[in-house]
């Protein structure tokens, strides 16, 4: 058998679809008539998958760069962790109204027409912007809405790399002014893949 893994394309239950970037589970089973078989599948990238960006909030330092008007920076947490030893994390207080943080410069993506995705895992309490910067051109691509669970979501960044292919830099960016009260936004395992 062939168990191929699927995703829910920008989290949206109507865009299921086998995610490309990872293989198949494959195992040859004996089937018996009246009897249940249990199959375990297991996934891992294709070895030609690239990642123009990873962060697990492992490392000492966080590499983000902040807005000018965000009021606040992400810090790492080691407590609500998601995986490993830290995640990271946004609040704002009442004094506090608006966040936003950049990735560094995106490089080695590939050539126009090929999917770039975004993984990442995250967990809010009021919606989150997640846009991309073209040189100086702002673009907002997706929110990620209200999780009370750390959530996994599968973003499709295409659209907006190829809506700018002039553009000599680029960078992701995650925003949101507050709606609520006492906000707070965790996220970890960030990976921008492609082939």
């Amino acid at each position: 058998i062939q168990v191929y893994p699927g995703i829910k394309e920008n989290g949206i239950s109507e865009r299921r679809s086998r995610y490309l970037f990872t293989k198949p589970h494959e195992e040859s089973i004996t089937l018996e008539p009246n009897k249940t078989t249990e199959v375990n599948p297991a996934s891992s990238y294709f070895s030609s998958v690239n990642f123009s960006w990873k962060e697990d909030f492992e490392t000492a330092s966080l590499p983000f760069t902040y807005a000018a008007t965000s009021d606040t920076t992400m810090f790492k947490t080691n407590t609500d962790v998601f995986e490993g030893n830290y995640s990271g994390k946004v609040f704002l207080t009442s004094n506090m109204d608006f966040y936003e943080c950049s990735t560094p410069k995106l490089t080695g993506l590939p050539a126009f027409g090929n999917s770039i995705f975004m993984e990442l895992n995250f967990k809010t309490n009021q919606p989150v912007l997640v846009g991309m910067y073209a040189d100086s051109y702002q673009i907002g691509l997706f929110y990620l809405n209200t999780a009370d669970d750390w959530k996994k979501i599968y973003l499709n960044l295409t659209e907006g790399f190829q809506s700018n292919p002039n553009a000599s830099e680029y960078k992701i960016f995650f925003g949101f002014q507050s709606k609520v009260t006492n906000p707070e936004f965790l996220i970890d395992n960030i990976k921008i893949l492609h082939f």
